[in-house]
């Protein structure tokens, strides 16, 4: 149910991930302009024609910038436009530009949707931009829809797409970027807790620090397994004791040796000193 009061509405915009969509207007009244996929968006948003003051509100859209455009575009401008009144349903194609304006206060029912007809581009759109939603959808396909699992496996097929084989490369990604944000919190708390000292030329560097300054940072660490927790461990030592040139973010497991130091031969494993201890194990 949509409840929008008079002078409310919607900005221009396409609807999310090429699904189409209807609008069953109930009470009130409600202006629409439609675009085709064919017009640019940065024409349809016409933000040159924005002046001091106005902003991307339906209402400024509508009463200003719109008959600006209509007039720069003259008979060139692509577009449908209407007053929706009650008991009407509107139908809005996926892909299209639109932009609603309540005219009075309003109560609709709407709804986004995907069909045989439009289930091409929505399936590539939610694959590009939700893959999560994307693995979870195609299994419910090959259960109710395998018709449109078919489908989707020949559109895969066209575009080499592996959904198995990207989804273990974004939890591998996902990963990651934790473990490289949860040695910025690490190192961020630690170093705050040295009360202000630069650890890049202090003492520490020389390798003489206790297990008593390492325990504050076990509770950055909660839910880890201890082969994460040891690499987060000397992945906070190597840059504490081992400054890098390179940005803390570049730093992962893999770029790691089994003492903590960044990867460059394989005699790295036999060079260096043993592992820093476990984040469990410093309290």
């Amino acid at each position: 149910f949509l409840f929008g009061p008079k002078r409310s509405g919607s900005g221009v915009h396409i609807d999310p991930l090429g699904t189409s969509a209807w609008n069953a207007l109930i009470s009130g009244r409600k202006r629409w302009i439609l675009f085709p996929p064919n017009v640019p968006k940065k024409i349809v948003k016409a933000k040159n024609l924005k002046r001091i003051g106005e902003d991307d509100e339906p209402v400024d859209y509508f009463t200003n910038i719109l008959p600006r455009l209509k007039k720069a575009m003259g008979d060139t401008l692509d577009y449908i436009e209407f007053v929706q009144y009650p008991g009407e349903t509107v139908f809005i194609p996926g892909g299209w530009w639109h932009a609603v304006l309540n005219l009075d206060d309003t109560i609709a029912v709407t709804q986004n949707f995907v069909s045989s007809n439009n289930f091409r581009n929505c399936w590539y759109q939610t694959r590009k931009g939700r893959r999560g939603m994307a693995r979870k959808w195609y299994r419910e396909l090959k259960r109710s829809y395998p018709h449109l699992a078919t489908v989707a496996d020949e559109i895969n097929r066209i575009h080499g797409y592996d959904m198995e084989r990207e989804r273990e490369r974004h939890h591998e990604d996902y990963r990651r970027q934790v473990f490289a944000r949860r040695v910025k919190v690490g190192v961020d708390k630690y170093r705050r807790q040295m009360n202000g000292v630069d650890l890049d030329k202090s003492s520490s560097s020389s390798g003489d620090e206790t297990d008593s300054d390492w325990t504050s940072l076990s509770e950055n660490f909660d839910g880890l397994d201890s082969e994460e927790e040891n690499q987060i461990g000397m992945a906070i030592r190597q840059l504490l004791v081992h400054p890098p040139q390179q940005q803390m973010d570049q730093y992962t497991p893999s770029q790691h040796c089994t003492a903590g130091y960044p990867v460059r031969d394989e005699s790295c494993r036999t060079e260096h000193p043993p592992p820093a201890p476990r984040v469990s194990e410093l309290g």
